[in-house]
């Protein structure tokens, strides 16, 4: 195998593990034709350091949670601490980039990782799901418009840069016209290649519900999933372990476990991230979603979830009990749904930075075997 011949700069969002987990897909189809190293924080670097690639760690910006929605003061307090010290932060960001002597920068939400690129002008493409809320025309009733404007104006505080941008997205409403002559374009959610891999080998039974929450908001559920004894439960997110009653076990994150916890499911619980949503209909795994009150991404992620019929949302918090039972009786309507789907962006995100590069098209897994084979039979 010939070695890497560029080397990206992979800069990732700190907020939840969707960030990192979208990036470390895309990372394995990058390692083609690249060297990757990874920029973040919070718990993108938890994750991140727990794999085989370096990272470094740099400050990040995230929100803080009370009482099942954003708490604004301690959001603002937390992420103004850090924007004071931005010009000191970039700073030493832009020695890093230089002593790794990066040929290119991608960024996932990330907020100081682009701006210290962009002073040593190298070239940066933004590849995140928040794309899709500055770039689309997001169709919802017009009380929603002054949500979706805070989220324009948050978002692109963060982005500072659209050209080329992807939107990677397991919806895909239609593009601005403003953003389809900067290059913007949308791409399938992305799915990691070793959870591909054990789909093809086969044997994977679907006997449990699987329940994750990113943050430790919607835990008032679990009375409820007791009475629902003939149905077994695998939580994460929680920081309890072990088994709760007959029917519910709390599991301690592990990449390698919560894979094949989701992958052997046959439903999932969980807040709006777009990571999992879009793994869970690729892997045909129907989705009854929470979202964050004050975090109006996970909000569209529901909408749309429920408007493709592929899960329903939690409509009233006294009636989860009846609207999770009527979920689990469409199961075989969702999944009927969900077969259309079979296309993974991450491909398609590797194929778009090696066309940034060199120009060319990213050549196929197979055509580069005919290669290697031609040049063998050649010496």
């Amino acid at each position: 195998m010939r070695e890497p011949y560029f080397k990206i700069a992979y800069a990732v969002a700190g907020e939840g593990r969707g960030h990192a987990v979208k990036s470390l897909s895309i990372a394995a189809e990058l390692q083609r034709f690249a060297e990757v190293k990874f920029f973040g924080g919070g718990d993108a670097f938890c994750l991140i350091r727990e794999t085989e690639h370096d990272i470094v760690e740099i400050p990040c910006l995230k929100l803080l949670f009370r009482n099942d929605r954003v708490h604004i003061p301690d959001t603002l307090k937390y992420c103004g601490s850090r924007w004071l010290k931005r010009k000191q932060i970039i700073a030493n960001i832009k020695e890093q980039l230089q002593e790794y002597k990066a040929d290119f920068v991608i960024c996932d939400f990330e907020y100081f990782v682009p701006r210290a690129a962009a002073k040593l002008g190298l070239p940066v493409i933004q590849v995140s799901h928040q794309v899709v809320l500055l770039t689309s025309k997001i169709d919802l009733p017009l009380r929603y418009w002054g949500n979706i404007l805070k989220t324009f104006i948050s978002s692109r505080l963060i982005i500072p840069n659209l050209n080329n941008a992807l939107s990677v997205s397991f919806f895909s409403p239609p593009l601005k016209k403003s953003a389809e002559k900067i290059g913007v374009k949308i791409v399938p959610a992305c799915i990691r290649g070793s959870m591909k891999e054990k789909v093809n080998k086969g044997g994977l039974a679907e006997n449990h519900v699987l329940v994750y929450f990113s943050c430790p908001t919607f835990f008032w559920i679990m009375p409820i999933l007791k009475l629902f004894s003939q149905e077994k439960f695998i939580v994460y997110g929680s920081d309890k372990i072990g088994m709760d009653g007959d029917n519910i076990e709390y599991k301690r994150i592990s990449p390698t476990t919560f894979q094949d916890d989701l992958l052997a499911s046959k439903a999932i619980i969980t807040n709006g991230g777009h990571n999992l949503l879009g793994e869970a209909i690729y892997f045909k795994k129907p989705v009854f979603a929470f979202y964050v009150e004050g975090q109006f991404e996970q909000f569209l992620n529901t909408y749309y979830l429920e408007k493709m019929q592929m899960g329903s949302c939690i409509r009233h918090k006294k009636n989860f009990q009846a609207e999770f039972s009527e979920f689990l009786n469409k199961l075989p309507q969702f999944k009927d749904k969900m077969e259309g789907v079979n296309r993974c962006g991450s491909e398609v995100v590797a194929g778009e930075v090696y066309r940034h590069l060199t120009g060319k098209e990213l050549p196929t897994e197979k055509s580069q075997a005919d290669t290697l084979a031609m040049s063998l039979e050649q010496q």
